[in-house]
């Protein structure tokens, strides 16, 4: 799941095998013996590799000459990728047996065995302190570690190869292998074990670090699925295509009540005093839910739900310059026999998410991969938008998940004279 190879953080290269090996092969260090190196990486990134005076190498400085002596960062092993971070714990009763709490994916530590290579011990010890800046996440301004929030981490599944024999353009078969990890921190390390010093003069030391990634699941590239939903006649962006409904069905919420469980009290018996009863009626802010809805819907296509993986959707929502947006709600329904049809149960929805206001001209991304809503601005700001989403019981709303590859319905309600914005949505797929 894996590939020792290529990685970046922050949007930072820095353990690529390929530009290492061929930087110490022209700078004849004989005693280098790579064995990691796929000739494809390069060209499939539009790269060549020729030395650190001829390549805009990431770690290249016109104020340090040694920065041209310096060949890399070179893996020797990289664990925790691969392990699962399921854990479940354990109470153990006083008699026999006990208790195994909710399973719960746990942090995911990812440890780096590198090696420093160059023509000087000046050169590595460049390249330990550009390592060493690197991995606090931001080249400029504040550092992953001074705002909590981490960096992405970037690699790929396995070793790339150009796929000659595949339609299209047979360099877009990176964009599959990608994989990343969100808000991860590199909380140790780098810390030099060993330094061994070569006959030519050129040095090799051994580093290790260890990354924390605080979202445990590594994720896709997304796939875009419909684009301008309630907008345009054919949202879809990505093959194959589904079907939309525009004007579906008025409904209300009548028939999904949330039933009201009592325990059975035997009347001939002294009742038990009840507890304090908790507000039935609890205001969210200013919101007001209409009393019915029109539907409109479209379908995911099971091709792009995985089997063995899960998905999970971006929304973005954009709201008009004219105008704000109020009272859009969004639910996902499992397509199990493909009809598109969910008639026979309505309330059986995986997903249940109101957004009770966006401001006009601005657009609300509800980011299943990072779990994160924010509205943003036309000019790029951000700003966070937790109080404008929730269930429709006003509960805390739950992130969906997409899975066991069968399709799904997404359906987008609105007040019945309200006009839909368009909607666009996207699929990334994550792995425990």
């Amino acid at each position: 799941m894996a590939w020792d190879g290529w990685w970046e953080y922050a949007g930072q290269e820095f353990v690529n095998a390929q530009r290492t090996e061929t930087y110490a092969r022209a700078a004849g260090a004989s005693w280098f013996r790579g064995c990691i190196s796929s000739d494809d990486l390069g060209p499939i990134k539009g790269e060549r590799y020729v030395s650190p005076w001829q390549d805009p190498a990431p770690w290249s400085d016109p104020d340090y000459p040694e920065s041209y002596e310096f060949w890399g960062c070179y893996p020797l092993g990289i664990t925790g990728v691969e392990d699962s971070t399921r854990v479940g714990d354990v109470v153990e009763s006083v008699m026999d047996g006990g208790t195994v709490n909710r399973l719960r994916h746990a942090t995911r530590a990812v440890v780096f065995n590198c090696l420093l290579v160059g023509a000087s011990e000046a050169a590595c010890e460049y390249g330990s302190r550009w390592l060493r800046r690197l991995l606090l996440g931001a080249a400029c301004g504040v550092s992953s570690t001074e705002s909590c929030a981490g960096a992405n981490l970037c690699y790929l599944s396995s070793e790339p190869c150009v796929c000659w024999d595949l339609p299209g353009d047979e360099f877009e078969c990176l964009d599959r292998l990608q994989r990343t990890l969100y808000r991860v921190i590199f909380n140790n390390g780098p810390t030099v074990a060993a330094k061994q010093p070569m006959t030519d003069g050129g040095q090799a030391w051994t580093v290790q670090f260890t990354g924390v990634a605080a979202n445990p699941w590594e994720f896709t590239l997304p796939t875009p699925i419909v684009e301008g939903f309630g907008q345009v006649a054919q949202p879809y962006v990505s093959e194959p295509i589904g079907t939309v409904n525009m004007n579906g069905p008025i409904v209300d919420d009548t028939s999904c009540l949330t039933p009201i469980y009592q325990p059975v009290m035997d009347p001939s018996c002294p009742a038990v005093i009840p507890p304090p009863t908790v507000p039935q009626n609890v205001p969210i802010g200013c919101y007001t839910p209409p009393a019915n809805w029109r539907r409109r819907q479209f379908t995911i296509p099971k091709e792009h739900i995985p089997l063995w993986m899960d998905a999970v959707p971006v929304i973005e929502i954009h709201a008009p310059t004219s105008a704000s947006v109020r009272n859009i709600r969004l639910r996902f329904y499992a397509d199990i026999d493909g009809d598109g049809d969910i008639t026979d149960d309505i309330c059986a929805y995986c997903g249940d998410i109101v957004v009770s206001y966006i401001p006009a001209g601005q657009t609300l991304v509800f980011d299943g991969a990072e779990q994160e809503v924010y509205v943003e601005a036309p000019t790029g700001i951000r700003r966070r938008a937790d109080a404008l989403v929730f269930a429709t019981d006003g509960t805390p709303f739950t992130w969906p998940v997409l899975s066991c590859g069968f399709g799904y319905v997404v359906t987008v309600d609105l007040p019945q004279t309200a006009t839909p914005p368009p909607v666009d949505l996207s699929l990334i797929n994550r792995a425990a």
